[in-house]
């Protein structure tokens, strides 16, 4: 997990509402990804106005059981080290969101 904690910058998929993809790289100082544990972790970015992730995340495709899929990809040219993973996410009532994997997450 400290491997995100070194970028930064960070790609990550969204679908939008027609279920088409559509790629954002968020950015920040070294920091603005970090873990919150084992199997989850935190992004606090600016995100350029008009960036296609605000939309998706909003309104853009859900999936069957209502969350919305991101898939993100992050790699240290460094030493050439890549991590990616996928998962929908759950949003909490202040404008949170989190993955929702049913392995790490109870109902």
């Amino acid at each position: 997990m400290h491997f995100y904690a070194h970028l930064q910058y960070l790609v990550l998929g969204t679908l939008d509402s027609l279920g088409r993809p559509w790629v954002s790289v968020v950015t920040g100082e070294q920091g603005f990804v970090y873990p919150m544990s084992q199997t989850h972790i935190a992004v606090v970015a600016d995100v350029s106005c008009g960036d296609p992730i605000i939309q998706n995340l909003e309104t853009g495709f859900t999936v069957s059981d209502g969350g919305k899929l991101i898939a993100g990809v992050g790699v240290d040219f460094t030493n050439r080290r890549r991590n990616k993973g996928f998962d929908p996410l759950d949003f909490g009532s202040d404008g949170s969101c989190w993955p929702r994997c049913r392995e790490y997450v109870p109902d």
